[in-house]
């Protein structure tokens, strides 16, 4: 923008030097441009040291002739900035420069810096305090990062979420009781979680709880025996399926199909089975892949048979058959692997 001079006729100082007329207007013009105004007061005589040729002489430029102008305008000022969090719990301090004259400061977020890990909450047009401080109030800054939860057994993906961690989390920590894991589902794995990709995967299993089995009579309405079955812990009723609802011995289910669980107890009706003439057999359940012993029972196979079909014989509840084919009953004992 072009500097516009305003004329006056000032008698006292016509008789200034060319060296202090000069200094005289070097200084007005800068504090001019600090102040941003286009309007620079001289007089004509001021102004007769670049076009008198009477009262010109060749001079160097001194820096100190206009030194006067930066010492007699103190255009900035330090102002403390103090950051504070929620609690008014000081994070951090800095120290700004503002104009002399300002009263406030434009706070822009992404444009006036926070302390490294958090970001500004406080923003826009914010008062200087009489003590010189701006207090402006910050968050702990964060990123989400995505959940996948796969089945510990298939492997299969269950559920995916999204958790906000702080923006310069490396890892995720997983603790039981304090970590989410989807519903009818807990959490498997625990510990410190690497985010890869921008997020972590964790196994999961279904949520369980035990329910009492009463089995009655149902000729006689007495109790003949009690047990637990484990069903997930949402559910409402178990289904009875003859053949893989464990039975007492000596007993065959009456009641069958899907059963309401009622106060935790599941109560279900059988009867006794005639005795056959014939030989028993020990059966002994194990775990497919431990090996180890889960139940054992006996059953009466006719007394001419050497070999019963696996599907026939019954399976502890809550297991599934591994085992396959015929097994033989020469030994009166046969081993049934099972599996959760």
């Amino acid at each position: 923008m072009q500097k516009k001079y305003v004329f006056s006729d000032n008698e006292g100082e016509k008789n200034m030097g060319l060296k202090e007329r000069r200094k005289k207007i070097m200084a007005l013009m800068l504090a001019a441009c600090v102040a941003g105004t286009s309007t620079v007061p001289v007089t004509a005589s001021d102004i007769s040291v670049f076009s008198d040729g009477t009262n010109a002489e060749p001079e160097v430029f001194d820096s100190s002739d206009v030194a006067t102008a930066a010492d007699t305008n103190n255009t900035l000022k330090d102002v403390r900035v103090i950051y504070v969090d929620a609690t008014d719990r000081q994070i951090d301090t800095d120290t700004i420069q503002v104009p002399s004259s300002a009263t406030s400061v434009s706070v822009i977020k992404g444009e006036f810096a926070a302390p490294k890990g958090y970001e500004l909450v406080t923003v826009g047009d914010i008062l200087i305090k009489d003590n010189g401080s701006l207090i402006l109030k910050v968050k702990p800054a964060v990123k989400d990062i995505k959940v996948t939860y796969v089945d510990a057994e298939s492997g299969d993906v269950v559920d995916n979420t999204t958790v906000k961690v702080s923006s310069d989390a490396k890892k995720v920590s997983v603790v039981k009781g304090k970590f989410d894991a989807p519903e009818g589902y807990e959490l498997v794995t625990f510990g410190d979680f690497l985010i890869k990709n921008g997020g972590i995967t964790l196994k999961v299993k279904a949520s369980v709880k035990d329910v009492k089995v009463i089995y009655v009579n149902a000729k006689t309405e007495t109790t003949v025996e009690t047990s637990t079955v484990q069903v997930p812990c949402n559910a409402t009723s178990v289904s009875v399926v003859k053949g893989k609802f464990y039975t007492p011995e000596g007993y065959e289910l009456v009641t069958l199909g899907d059963l309401s669980i009622e106060n935790n107890t599941l109560t279900v009706k059988v009867k006794a089975i005639p005795k056959k003439v014939g030989k028993t057999v020990k059966i002994t359940y194990k775990l497919s892949k431990t090996k180890k012993v889960i139940a054992t029972r006996k059953i009466v196979v006719d007394k001419k048979a050497t070999s019963i079909k696996a599907s026939s014989i019954p399976v502890p509840t809550g297991y599934k058959m591994v085992s396959s084919g015929n097994c033989s009953v020469r030994t009166r004992k046969i081993t049934i692997y099972v599996t959760k």
